[in-house]
């Protein structure tokens, strides 16, 4: 692919592929295919809890639906008010303000990935855009 495709169905402005995608269009518009999606999502969700800065409401919201938990078991997991989840999810860009509960949810993903086999890596340093590419059976932080 020549050209890198933001991947906004994740929930997140900030994540990018290079490959590993294919566009289709037709009279209804465009028609995107990703290989091995779950691959994709788990990559997100490692360089998401790796990196050093704070997560933001978006981010929270993304690890909390690859949980597959609402709000209420979130809350009950990291040990606070799950209207308070909700309240930094719509905080969409605004980063989360209970550190505690933060390294929580950080340690508890990380520890998923772990019995997936999915490394924890923060990927290059410094950079807002999350992106990502595929190399061989796995997708990569780049």
């Amino acid at each position: 692919m020549s050209q890198s495709y933001q991947y906004r169905e994740c929930g997140l402005d900030s994540v990018w592929i290079e490959n590993g995608y294919s566009i289709e269009r037709d009279d209804w518009g465009d028609l995107i295919s990703l290989v091995d999606v779950d691959g994709l999502n788990n990559a997100i969700g490692a360089r998401l809890v790796a990196q050093q800065r704070p997560l933001n409401g978006a981010e929270l919201r993304f690890l909390r639906v690859e949980l597959l938990a609402d709000v209420e078991r979130l809350g009950a997991k990291l040990g606070i008010d799950p209207s308070l989840i909700s309240l930094w999810e719509a905080g969409r860009d605004r980063p989360l303000p209970d550190e505690m509960a933060e390294r929580r949810l950080r340690t508890h993903y990380a520890e998923i990935l772990s019995g997936l086999d999915v490394p924890v890596d923060s990927g290059p340093a410094g950079n807002e855009r999350l992106c990502f590419r595929r190399e061989g059976a796995q997708w990569v932080a780049v």
